[in-house]
């Protein structure tokens, strides 16, 4: 297991983008989404988040410049749980077939690869605190976004900005 130090208080930290790119349009007109991509935050920077580019990875904290971001966290009783089974997935590659399988409905409870989204919402399930309805048919980064468990925060919060942090 990746030894990865979660943040307090019992938040989980996600930061949504939008890149610069047909892929990220692409994925926020097929999806309807202001965002393309939803990465976990983790304490000391990194973002753990599921990519074509190597699927399932923990990235550091300067490994994209998004054209647009907005970082929101989700309360829940152990954090640990959630980073903890996310770090548990680090590895798998990214779920073509899901995305693919937008159109036909495909199931986003398959372990076996990962979206990024997917990944977020299964976290949090894994968890015991659903952000997105099991019996949705898809999750998307607005999905997650538009949760009423997601709070969001007006620009980078201050441990991230703070002595040692990355903005």
């Amino acid at each position: 297991m990746t030894n990865v130090t979660t943040t307090s208080g019992g938040k989980v930290w996600l930061r949504f983008i939008t890149e610069k790119g047909f892929s990220s349009w692409a994925i926020r007109w097929f999806t309807w989404s202001d965002w393309s991509h939803v990465d976990f935050v983790l304490r000391d920077g990194r973002f753990l988040g599921a990519r074509l580019d190597g699927g399932v990875l923990i990235r550091p904290h300067d490994y994209i410049v998004p054209s647009a971001f907005r970082y929101a966290y989700v309360e829940v009783p152990d954090p640990r749980k959630v980073y903890g089974w996310a770090t548990t997935q680090v590895g798998k590659p990214y779920d073509w077939k899901a995305i693919m399988g937008f159109l036909p409905r495909a199931n986003w409870h398959t372990p076996k690869a990962w979206f990024c989204s997917e990944l977020v919402a299964a976290g949090f399930e894994q968890a015991g605190s659903p952000i997105v309805d099991r019996a949705s048919f898809r999750v998307t980064p607005q999905t997650a976004y538009e949760s009423v468990e997601v709070v969001k925060v007006d620009g980078v919060p201050s441990w991230i900005t703070g002595p040692g942090g990355y903005y």
